[in-house]
């Protein structure tokens, strides 16, 4: 490790080493301290000076270390006090370049949602704000999807998801009782760290174990939930089998080997983009390929011309019954559109806005 530390002092690079070095930093051991000599001999110090490891009947330790050679940024370590080892987390916070904005996610609040209320914020706004513009479709259509969508946001706002709320949202099992579960967790452990009696980690130790039970079982039942209404979906069900499984639909490197093996000049190629022209060229040729491949028939039947008629066509009419059908047939397990307006929304304000798509002829000059 020092000839490593050497070449990135050598090359004026700035270096951040932190783990378990199973090192006991507080410790008089002769073996211990010419470890942290030599460390600080090649230019790193150390951040962390707390215990981070606490055992009954034993004294502290500190047995995890961040070693770094920045004397430029303000940096600001610490010990987490969390259980989530024996260990203590540890952290280092450097103020090195500006944060980054993360892209913001948002959500419909339905709190203060009632259906009655929505349809008749929907009806009026639609009378009052509604224009027909037979001369242009598309703007007719957007003047009315404008105002559909001024009602959703009226009655369901999109709220900005906190980093908790992101966090929940990737674990819907978690329910508000698991959640003051781990509230009440959490002041046990602090309880029993501050005051160090071995009867208050065993009442943290029972009840972080009945905690976990419970955590597992809401994830088991709710996860044989969506198994048992996607039944008949197959591809809903994949969905949730990968999720169980911890698979990421978006990483495909597995297939890349299969690829090159499979695939005439695939096997040389280093990157995912060269795969991906060889497929392309592969597949465009694959028709072509069976065209030669077929033999020439000869046959002496004559098939006249069909006739065409280049003058004329007829569409039939877009009516309410159509509109009111085809919102019908809306799936309402499907995702939502780019502006998180679910299909329940739009079934639950079908007899309203039939008469606007079919009546006043948004859909008839289409």
């Amino acid at each position: 490790m020092e000839n490593s530390i050497n070449v990135l002092n050598m090359e004026r690079k700035t270096f951040y080493l932190l783990g378990d070095f199973n090192i006991n930093a507080l410790s008089n051991n002769t073996v211990d301290k010419r470890f942290i000599n030599n460390i600080q001999s090649v230019g790193a110090h150390q951040m962390i000076t707390l215990p981070t490891r606490f055992m009954l009947h034993q004294k502290p330790s500190l047995l995890d270390h961040i070693y770094c050679n920045d004397f430029v940024h303000e940096l600001q370590p610490g010990v987490l006090q969390y259980d989530i080892s024996d260990h203590h987390p540890i952290f280092l916070l450097a103020k090195i370049v500006p944060k980054q904005n993360k892209l913001t996610k948002w959500k419909r609040c339905y709190k203060q949602f009632h259906p009655e209320k929505f349809a008749m914020h929907l009806s009026t706004n639609l009378e009052e704000n509604f224009t027909s513009n037979p001369e242009n479709p598309n703007e007719e259509f957007n003047n009315f999807f404008k105002i559909f969508k001024s009602s959703v946001d009226h009655n369901a706002p999109l709220i900005k998801l906190s980093r908790k709320l992101t966090k929940l949202a990737s674990k819907p099992w978690i329910t508000k009782g698991l959640l003051n579960s781990i509230k009440t967790k959490n002041k046990l452990y602090k309880k029993a760290m501050n005051s160090g009696i071995a009867s208050e980690f065993q009442k943290y130790r029972k009840f972080n174990n009945i905690l976990t039970h419970l955590k597992k079982k809401a994830k088991l039942n709710f996860y044989k939930t969506q198994l048992f209404e996607n039944s008949n979906t197959p591809r809903e069900t994949w969905k949730t089998i990968n999720k169980v499984i911890g698979k990421n639909s978006a990483d495909n490197s597995n297939s890349i080997p299969i690829i090159q093996k499979t695939v005439p000049g695939a096997s040389s190629l280093p990157h995912n983009q060269s795969v991906a022209q060889v497929l392309n060229q592969f597949f465009t040729s694959v028709g072509p390929s069976l065209a030669r491949a077929i033999p020439p028939t000869v046959t002496d039947t004559y098939l006249p011309p069909s006739p065409q008629i280049c003058s004329s066509m007829f569409i039939t009419p877009t009516c309410s019954e159509e509109i009111l059908k085809l919102i019908n047939l809306l799936d309402d397990k499907k995702s939502t559109d780019p502006y998180d307006i679910p299909v329940r929304l739009v079934k639950l304000s079908k007899n309203i806005i039939f008469t606007y798509l079919a009546d006043y002829r948004v859909f008839h000059n289409c």
